[in-house]
């Protein structure tokens, strides 16, 4: 089976799934914070650990994505609120998102049929690679966040599990907008221009 390429059908394609994958990503997040909470509060009235990511005890200025948000503003000579901070975060997260998405959806674009066939599969392999090269790497070392070393095991499942929901989301997105939207579309201008030859020939 062969396709045409059109990285920029892929690009946006992609992009689509990494929003949704974010989204998917946070509410994961979210959930795992508010479980954390309750577990806490049955447990003796002790407050959620360090695991609750999201959760309200933890401290907003830990996240990577805050400081990477405040660090960019410092450059611009802009500090930020508190509150600032938070959208900031916010706003790197969703746009490391969709650039990772944006990415995957190129790359499936020269990606043999066997792989880009599996969308569940591709896109947990693509989502364990950005954990161990983005949450394992490139931000401990860039000191955003601590060394893998001083992390518990929990917290790298936790992680691990937020990126495998990312992928597994942009696989499945990223394939039903690239294949479905453009064959489909593809499809009715075939259709169209078959009713107009047929009227010619008519």
């Amino acid at each position: 089976m062969r396709r045409q390429r059109r990285f920029w059908k892929g690009a946006v394609a992609g992009l689509a799934g990494g929003l949704a994958g974010t989204i998917a990503m946070t509410i994961f997040q979210k959930s795992w914070a508010a479980t954390a909470k309750k577990l806490a509060e049955q447990n003796n009235g002790q407050q959620p650990n360090r695991n609750a990511r999201g959760g309200e005890s933890r401290d907003e200025s830990e996240d990577s994505t805050v400081k990477v948000a405040a660090k960019i503003a410092s450059f611009a000579g802009t500090p930020l609120t508190t509150e600032q901070k938070k959208m900031g975060g916010s706003a790197v997260h969703y746009g490391f998102g969709a650039t990772m998405g944006l990415l995957f959806g190129s790359l499936r674009e020269i990606a043999p049929y066997q792989a880009w066939r599996y969308p569940a599969l591709t896109g947990i392999c693509f989502g364990t690679l950005v954990f161990l090269g983005a949450d394992e790497i490139a931000v401990p070392s860039l000191n955003l966040s601590e060394k893998p070393s001083q992390k518990s095991a929990s917290e790298h499942a936790y992680e691990l599990a937020g990126h495998v929901i990312f992928g597994l989301t942009l696989g499945y997105i990223t394939r039903a907008v690239r294949d479905r939207r453009w064959s489909e579309s593809g499809s009715t201008a075939g259709r169209r221009r078959t009713g107009q030859c047929h009227e010619i020939f008519r």
